[in-house]
């Protein structure tokens, strides 16, 4: 299968945020709290834990319609799963 998985950030700045639904007043708040040094950890309290990354798919030059294809059925596997049977 000739496809990425990456998992962590998103590259462009704002992104994350949108696509995880933080919002502006959410950051604005966590960095008043803590202006010296934000950890990581810091930062997810302070946002509600909600989750400050994502996974990611990337297709390439090479990819083809039958990679895309296996991905999604393997990825179909863990719709509606609950974290105990991981």
């Amino acid at each position: 299968m000739n496809i990425s998985l990456r998992t962590g950030c998103f590259c462009n700045p704002g992104d994350g945020e949108l696509a995880l639904g933080i919002s502006a007043e959410e950051l604005t708040s966590c960095f008043i709290k803590r202006p010296d040094a934000l950890t990581i950890d810091d930062f997810r309290r302070c946002i509600d834990a909600k989750s400050t990354g994502a996974v990611r798919v990337s297709v390439g030059l090479v990819s083809n319609f039958n990679d895309v294809y296996r991905f999604v059925e393997f990825a179909k596997t863990f719709v509606n799963r609950k974290v105990e049977e991981n």
